[in-house]
């Protein structure tokens, strides 16, 4: 598999940030059908900064990736991520519909250009 993207890795970044306001949510609908193993986002949802904050969504989705890329059964977690925020329909659950919306948006786009870009 060729190495992913660093927009790829961004919109994975964006699609963790945004599409679930909740991090259960987030965990149930997109990274555990991602192939995120539990043992890497376990503790990372309850890790607080130096000023005693729990780490956002945003502070934790680089960390996930980098623990994903790691290890060579997880590396296609980024693609499947965009996958998954491609297809997403459930707006609802985020706290800024719009946002969701051009995440996917982004991810529809993103994963359109890398299609092109392999059947030439």
């Amino acid at each position: 598999m060729e190495s992913l993207g660093t927009d790829e890795k961004r919109l994975a970044i964006e699609a963790i940030a945004t599409l679930c306001y909740v991090k259960r949510s987030m965990v149930e609908l997109l990274l555990k059908p991602a192939g995120v193993p539990e043992d890497v986002f376990g503790g990372l949802l309850y890790k607080r900064d130096e000023t005693g904050k729990l780490l956002s969504k945003r502070a934790i989705a680089p960390l996930i990736l980098a623990a994903c890329e790691n290890r060579a059964q997880t590396r296609s977690v980024v693609r499947r991520i965009v996958e998954i925020a491609a297809s997403w329909s459930s707006f609802h659950l985020a706290k800024d519909e719009y946002a969701a919306r051009a995440t996917v948006h982004k991810a529809r786009e993103l994963l359109d250009i890398v299609q092109n870009n392999g059947s030439t």
